[in-house]
């Protein structure tokens, strides 16, 4: 029973238009959506321009390179040069399941044309 719940929640979700853990980034669903699917926002706040604490850093504005490249070192456990904190890693951890590379790349881009 446990499997055929499973399905039919993956098929809701797949004919809702939301992205399973995984899987390549529809083609129509927006960087906005996946920034919320993802808990993104739950961290770093609206149009990542008001993180909820002082040490998560403010995204929204910056370039959509560096945005990506941030969420790599992340995703991999490591910060270059600037040494990836514990609890950081446990955040990140916490969030909902981690975007694909083509989902990152386009919340970057959403998140780089955001102003206050």
């Amino acid at each position: 029973m446990i499997k055929s719940v499973r399905t039919l929640a993956a098929l809701a979700a797949l004919s809702a238009g939301v992205p399973l853990v995984g899987a390549a980034a529809s083609p129509g669903v927006d960087g906005e959506h996946l920034y919320r699917f993802h808990g993104c926002v739950n961290c770093h706040g609206e149009r990542g321009l008001n993180p909820v604490r002082e040490v998560v850093p403010r995204i929204g504005g910056l370039p959509a390179a560096q945005i990506v490249d941030r969420a790599r070192a992340i995703m991999q456990a490591r910060m270059d040069g600037v040494g990836m904190k514990r609890w950081a890693r446990d955040l990140y951890d916490s969030c909902n399941a981690p975007p694909s590379m083509p989902e990152l790349e386009r919340i970057a881009e959403w998140l780089s044309v955001a102003r206050e």
